[in-house]
């Protein structure tokens, strides 16, 4: 098992005189890795994450780790993480939280050392419970590939796993021979957990019939992650550029699901969307004000695009503008002026620029954002026009309805949609003394 493992580190991105971070849980897997690393005489320290789960067993399990680092001479370094509070503020499983938080720290240790690789001690058994799990969860290539012998971390290392072509029974049969001391996970026993059913229920039935179906899983995986590359390289020639992808861009690719499929995917959204999403624009129904809120993007449907935004924490306001100046506003800078009218001066704004008669205006203005039932008198209109039906005349989708934002007037009577369209009552006119300039970016 040595000289396999020797034969595997020179095939993976660990050069033999650079140290090595062993993340080693005292379970079995991991201190068989750290006792064959130090068995090869490559330099290495180990890293040991105590998640606070288990009460006096992860702090055993942290004593057995410490204890083996000090006789063997290796470097030992320990993180506390209080999980549970992580999990509950992130609104993830504690599986997830304690993942997040161990290669978070992983990244932060392999960049103070240079990106220095970081090695976990995954196995043939645990690449074949993940493709079960993606399986049944839902997945596509990325899924099916397997995981991968070495990765790109966080911070610019590389995530390797040097145990990825060891069976548990070469590894169990290793520790056996070896005397390696290790502890067992209480957890590992119990099928509360959806990893340990598919370990204790149904990878048996598959040795059952094919009594070397890691292996054969093994290939197909390899053929599976062969065939990723090459969508992968399909999809990086075919993606459309920019936040604002027009259906006939995305129709133009060939094969419009797949693309739909990863450019949905890679910004996070559920299966859910991307099928209401391909049903919708397969069937011809109308697609304009439809949104679809991520945890990190928003997704808005016009009549003919896919308008992508990023989802910001933003102050809601209203916000006060106490005198002329830079603000800024829900998203946007306000650059509030005043100046002397003069005969000849445009009165007409590009888009992004309005002008009122400062004269019919006091100081502190009130910005907000717009809601419904809001009007106006757009000047030259003749009339009152409600904001919700300006939007329709202005194309607005739903994100540049969500940010648009308005000079507060009486109630609902606003006197401006900022940088487009201003009131009746408050427009420059030859009786104008000073002007109001507010330009919105």
């Amino acid at each position: 098992m040595l000289e396999r493992l020797i034969h595997t580190l020179e095939g993976l991105p660990c050069q033999p005189d650079r140290v090595v971070l062993l993340a080693v849980s005292g379970g079995m897997d991991s201190m068989c890795m750290a006792d064959l690393f130090l068995r090869t005489g490559r330099p290495f320290e180990v890293l040991h994450c105590n998640f606070g789960l288990r009460g006096a067993d992860s702090d055993a399990d942290e004593v057995l780790v410490r204890e083996w680092c000090v006789e063997a001479g290796v470097p030992f370094h320990v993180r506390h993480f209080d999980t549970s509070w992580y999990a509950a503020e992130q609104g993830v499983s504690i599986e997830m939280a304690a993942r997040d938080l161990r290669y978070a720290w992983f990244a932060l240790e392999s960049a103070s050392r240079g990106n220095a690789p970081v090695a976990v001690a995954h196995h043939a058994d645990d690449n074949a419970e993940t493709l079960v799990l993606n399986l049944l969860r839902g997945t596509g290539l990325e899924g099916v590939r397997g995981m991968s012998p070495a990765r790109p971390l966080a911070q610019g290392g590389m995530l390797i796993r040097p145990l990825l072509g060891f069976t548990r029974a070469e590894i169990e049969e290793y520790a056996a021979s070896n005397k390696i001391p290790f502890r067992e996970d209480r957890t590992n026993a119990e099928d509360r957990y959806l990893r340990n059913k598919v370990r204790h229920q149904v990878l048996p039935v598959f040795r059952e019939i094919n009594p070397s179906f890691l292996q054969t899983l093994g290939h197909d995986m390899a053929r599976f992650d062969e065939a990723a590359r090459i969508v992968d390289a399909w999809y990086r020639e075919h993606l459309p550029s920019g936040d604002r992808i027009p259906f006939a861009e995305l129709f133009a690719a060939g094969e419009w699901r797949y693309l739909l499929y990863r450019l949905l995917r890679d910004r996070g959204f559920d299966p859910s969307v991307q099928e209401q999403v391909a049903d919708m624009l397969s069937s011809g129904r109308q697609t304009a004000g439809h949104l679809f809120t991520g945890r990190l993007w928003r997704l808005a449907l016009t009549a003919d695009a896919l308008v992508f935004e990023p989802v910001a924490v933003q102050d809601p306001g209203p916000w006060e503008i106490p005198a002329p100046g830079s603000y800024a506003c829900g998203g946007y800078t306000l650059a509030v002026s005043l100046e002397p009218f003069s005969p000849g001066m445009p009165v007409r704004c590009p888009e992004g620029e309005s002008l009122f008669d400062a004269d019919l205006l006091s100081f502190p203005l009130q910005v907000r954002r717009w809601q419904a039932g809001d009007w106006l008198r757009p000047i030259g209109l003749n009339g009152s026009k409600k904001l919700s039906d300006l939007f329709v005349d202005l194309h607005f989708d739903r994100l540049k309805k969500e940010k648009a934002l308005v000079l507060s007037g009486e109630g609902s009577h606003v006197y401006s949609l900022l940088g487009l369209r201003t009131d009746e009552s408050v427009r420059v006119t030859e009786q104008t003394a000073n002007v109001l300039r507010i330009r919105i970016r």
